[in-house]
């Protein structure tokens, strides 16, 4: 096969610098743009910087990039490029007009030109997480909401038609790799739709099927199935009764059967979480397990803190999926042991969001962690002093002790170590409730035989990065 077509569920068109959750549009920009190094599967990898080094104990850090780079307009790549993308992504905000997360990262780091092909990184303080920071920004050239985005990747942005498609070619004078001469994404929201282009032979593969509402699989195509390092959780609010009470978040974990969820709500595609991040993040080890059902214990626990009268659960309708039924059957399980509860379901997926960053969704806000870098995650969801945009008054002195050694700690190994004792202590001391993380699933055709789903929901194709 010379062209592939994929159906994919939705696509954000993308100018310079935008911030996006969507894992169908990071698989088409990092097609066509290349970050300065990639983070998967909990770990470090070369993109347009093929090595790296630290010093000075996480002080200062040199970015090497690779010769020869160019941008799809033929002109080099060099550090003053890397740089003004960083700039530009810092000034950008989210869908709810705050600040980009990279603003604050960013006021702790000074970037400077050793040569073209070399950046210095330095901080104000001992920083063992720069080169993470640094993963989630792909290098673009271009003025803001101008097109085409120019990038370095191996595939070129060649047409975009809103709602409808994008397609991509392969780079021109890169004949020796493996790879599609043409991609074309159908952006096609329905489930059931792209099962049905797929069956018609319109697209040759099709992502997201575990959105259908039954999972009878047609054995005409290929099925695969992944576990996503994405999580469905409910944030608690710590700020007041009952869930400043470490002993009421514990209960809350017990009081819910997640298995159950899983089986009846999601049909069994997902796994139970039993910690902040997936077993795919930095520092997750797999000894670290899930709250085991006893409602029993969560009454117990819940008589001994000061309960209101009811707790009230705030939720998207559309975020995340099947939120609707999540929250009832949440409900539903907390009722069995006498807790009262009161359901707020948003329609506006924005108005949801800004709602958890002002503080006011409820006792507890069914949410999901998209972020594949655990640092990012205990900074803008769990540390008290950092008070990211998620943050929900959750303050534990050990935690914090554990991010602060993590986050200093610039040796590979030991970093892993560290961040592995956050996760552990967050299993323990379990700042939120932990649901799942879901399994993806995706169909094609036959003859499509090297299309990699990675743990992301990202898919990658051969020669491209």
């Amino acid at each position: 096969m010379d062209k592939i077509r994929v159906g994919i569920s939705d696509y954000e068109e993308s100018s310079f610098g935008d911030i996006t959750d969507s894992h169908n549009t990071s698989t088409v920009t990092n097609l066509y743009s290349e970050p300065l190094i990639r983070l998967y599967d909990g770990k470090i990898w070369p993109a347009l910087a093929q090595s790296w080094q630290s010093f000075d104990d996480g002080y200062r850090w040199l970015f090497y990039l690779r010769p020869n780079i160019m941008f799809h307009d033929s002109t080099p790549c060099s550090v003053v490029d890397v740089i003004e993308s960083f700039e530009e992504i810092k000034s950008q905000s989210t869908k709810t007009g705050m600040p980009s997360p990279f603003e604050r990262y960013f006021s702790k780091l000074n970037f400077r030109i050793i040569n073209r092909l070399t950046l210095e990184v330095t901080c104000d303080t001992p920083c063992g997480d720069v080169a993470e920071i640094l993963s989630g920004i792909t290098i673009r050239r271009t003025k803001r909401n101008e097109k085409p985005v120019i990038g370095t990747g191996n595939y070129t942005y060649a047409k975009y038609y809103a709602g409808k498609t994008v397609r991509l070619e392969k780079r021109s004078g890169l004949k020796h790799l493996s790879a599609y001469d043409q991609i074309t994404f159908y952006i096609i929201p329905d489930a059931e739709e792209r099962l049905a282009a797929l069956k018609k032979g319109t697209i040759h593969f099709a992502a997201n099927l575990e959105q259908l509402p039954g999972q009878a699989q047609d054995p005409d195509f290929t099925w695969w199935k992944c576990v996503s390092s994405k999580s469905t959780v409910g944030l608690l609010n710590a700020f007041e009764p009952p869930f400043n009470d470490p002993q009421a978040r514990l209960a809350i974990n017990y009081a819910i059967d997640v298995d159950q969820i899983i089986h009846e709500v999601v049909c069994d595609l997902a796994i139970p979480a039993a910690t902040i991040g997936s077993p795919f993040h930095c520092g997750y080890d797999n000894a670290i397990k899930p709250f085991i059902y006893d409602p029993e214990k969560a009454k117990i626990l819940f008589d001994k803190v000061e309960m209101p009268s009811q707790l009230e659960i705030f939720a998207s309708e559309k975020f995340p999926m099947r939120s609707k039924e999540i929250t009832a059957l949440i409900a539903a399980q907390l009722e069995k042991i006498q807790i009262r509860t009161k359901i707020n379901m948003i329609s506006d997926e924005i108005e949801y969001q800004r709602l958890i960053e002002k503080k006011q969704a409820g006792h507890i806000s069914l949410f999901h962690s998209a972020s594949n870098s655990t640092y990012r995650i205990l900074s803008e969801c769990v540390s008290s002093v950092e008070k990211g945009r998620w943050w929900q008054g959750f303050t534990d002195e050990e935690t914090q002790k554990l991010i602060l050694a993590a986050n200093t700690e610039d040796d590979i190994t030991n970093r892993e170590r560290k961040y592995s004792a956050v996760l552990y202590h967050l299993n323990q001391n379990p700042p939120w409730l932990y649901l799942f993380h879901p399994i993806s699933v995706y169909a094609c055709l036959p003859e499509v035989k090297d299309v990699e789903l990675l743990h992301t929901e990202m898919l990658r194709f051969p020669g491209s990065w």
